[in-house]
């Protein structure tokens, strides 16, 4: 079986690596993957060996938390050109002129935008509603 977990607390690689260690560790983890940048476990395992709730109580027993994520929660796409506060403010608000478009979050630091998977996103539409800014949509990074 393969789920995906939202996970609450990292703040850098070090701590995606400890989570990954972790959950190997493990009894019927097929394959364990953490994705800093938009903070999912990906994990596939046995669900006749392990659990959601014994992943979940081993990710808050090294200090971090999670819960199961439901499908298609969020779409994260990578940004370029943003440099410092006044470009994600820029972002976002010339991908909000578009009445449709509810972003969640412009991360400076990871260079995403991050929406609601329900939003009909594509890197055409995007880069279309960017077309007067010096920012350009490089990629849909969601998993």
């Amino acid at each position: 079986m393969i789920s995906k977990y939202n996970l609450y607390g990292m703040t850098c690689a070090v701590c995606a690596t400890t989570i990954e260690k972790k959950i190997h560790e493990l009894d019927g983890v097929y394959f364990a993957k953490v994705n800093l940048t938009t903070e999912v476990l990906k994990l596939e395992y046995d669900e006749g060996v392990l659990s959601n709730h014994t992943v979940i109580t081993a990710i808050q027993d090294i200090g971090y938390d999670a819960e199961i994520r439901k499908k298609n929660e969020i779409k994260v796409f990578g940004i370029s050109g943003m440099n410092c506060s006044g470009c994600a403010t820029k972002v976002r608000n010339a991908l909000e002129a578009e009445p449709t478009v509810s972003v969640k979050i412009v991360d400076l630091a990871r260079g995403t935008v991050t929406f609601d998977a329900d939003s009909k996103l594509t890197l055409t539409f995007l880069n279309q509603l960017l077309k007067n800014t010096k920012y350009t949509v490089t990629r849909n990074i969601s998993i």
